[in-house]
């Protein structure tokens, strides 16, 4: 099953919807942030993620957003590195995100 790698990023307004959105995405992703999580989904789970998540927010008041990271995306990080040492994101044989300091 091809995947393609997505950010997730949410502010939502209410407490409880907060956590509801946060534990949804956990579940298929990786908390880079406090509200932005790394998500390597295939259509069919990004079809049903965002069907999901629209049962969870209250669309005039939440805002969830996904955005598709470049195969060959480059991000600069300033201050803390986002994964552990031990945790390398790839994409068959090629690195995903490359980190630069």
């Amino acid at each position: 099953m091809k995947r393609r790698a997505y950010l997730a990023a949410y502010d939502i307004a209410d407490s409880k919807r907060l956590r509801r959105v946060a534990k949804c995405l956990s579940q298929v992703g990786i908390r880079m942030q406090y509200s932005l999580f790394y998500l390597p989904l295939s259509v069919v789970e990004r079809v049903a993620l965002l069907q999901e998540l629209a049962g969870l927010i209250k669309a005039d008041e939440d805002d969830v957003r996904l955005y598709p990271v470049p195969k060959r995306g480059k991000i600069t990080v300033l201050g803390r590195e986002p994964f552990p040492d031990d945790i390398v994101l790839l994409d068959g044989e090629h690195n995903v995100l490359r980190w630069e300091a």
